[in-house]
């Protein structure tokens, strides 16, 4: 698994829409942190077989793979299993599903 050349921390943002990966991106940009996206829970499990991330952050509502099912698979992978995930939900007028659980929303500040 390929690392990064620094120890700067890698956080893997994912989620299905372009326009909330920005947002995100300027959010947590004051962190230091290096940044990859990914576009759906597909990519982002392809990711992570090549590069280590200190934190993951989902998407809970994306089409076909959605968060809570990335996640899964992520904790079910010895390499991962242990890797800090948190998950996001962009409220806008898209209904909750319900199989998922309720989740609060999240904030991100830098600190410092």
């Amino acid at each position: 698994m390929a690392s990064s050349i620094d120890d700067t921390p890698s956080v893997l943002l994912v989620d299905d829409r372009p326009e909330n990966l920005l947002a995100l991106a300027a959010v947590l940009e004051p962190l230091q942190v290096r940044l990859r996206t990914a576009g759906s829970g597909e990519e982002a499990l392809k990711a992570l077989l090549e590069e280590d991330f200190a934190v993951v952050l989902l998407d809970v509502q994306m089409p076909g793979m959605d968060g809570f099912e990335t996640a899964k698979f992520i904790r079910g992978r010895e390499r991962s299993r242990q890797l800090t995930q948190g998950y996001l939900r962009f409220f806008d007028d898209a209904p909750a599903r319900a199989d998922q659980p309720r989740v609060p929303p999240v904030v991100v500040e830098a600190v410092g």
